[in-house]
């Protein structure tokens, strides 16, 4: 998508949540979430807690130069899930820079022991790397899925209360978590 293509899209977007803003307040409606986003927006809120939980544990097990560079990976996640989902097309520098991240990583975990501290176990490493890789992926699951959300708002004010939303229940479980 070329960078006229991207400023006429953000126009389009921009008018659209202008226009129903207007429509709000000439009617004195507020506009709400239907049931089914509602639920969507609990359940990102519970992913984006689990998302978390996952993170801190990969960042108990690994060094922050193998996280940092495993957590690069979510690039890929994100072209694939925006391929997937968002219906966008993969151009030769996305790719490109996929394929160059993939094999950074590669390359860390081929040469991990002589980066591993020595009181960490294989089985940890692993834990950690696995933990790593799958925060990548729940992220960018959870980045396209919100995408897809935010192309059903009416206004600004939705896009808030949507993230207010997910971020409440979030922090309320990991409360939960945490006092247990």
């Amino acid at each position: 998508m070329g960078n006229k293509e991207r400023q006429e899209e953000l126009l389009a977007t921009d008018q659209k949540f202008t226009r129903n803003k207007r429509k709000v307040q000439a009617n004195g409606i507020q506009p709400d979430f239907s049931v089914r986003i509602l639920t969507l927006l609990i359940f990102l809120g519970i992913i984006l807690e689990i998302n978390n939980v996952i993170f801190s544990y990969a960042a108990s097990y690994l060094l922050v130069s193998t996280s940092s560079l495993l957590l690069s990976s979510q690039l890929g996640f994100n072209l694939v899930l925006s391929v997937i989902m968002g219906k966008q097309k993969i151009t030769f520098w996305n790719l490109t820079t996929v394929i160059l991240i993939t094999l950074c990583y590669i390359l860390l975990t081929l040469n991990s022991n002589r980066e591993r501290p020595k009181s960490l176990t294989e089985r940890e490493y692993f834990i950690g790397f696995f933990c790593t890789i799958s925060e990548g992926l729940l992220y960018a699951l959870y980045l396209a899925v919100v995408e897809k959300i935010n192309k059903k708002i009416d206004c600004y004010e939705m896009v808030m209360e949507m993230q207010l939303l997910m971020e409440v229940t979030a922090t309320a479980l990991a409360t939960v978590e945490w006092c247990s």
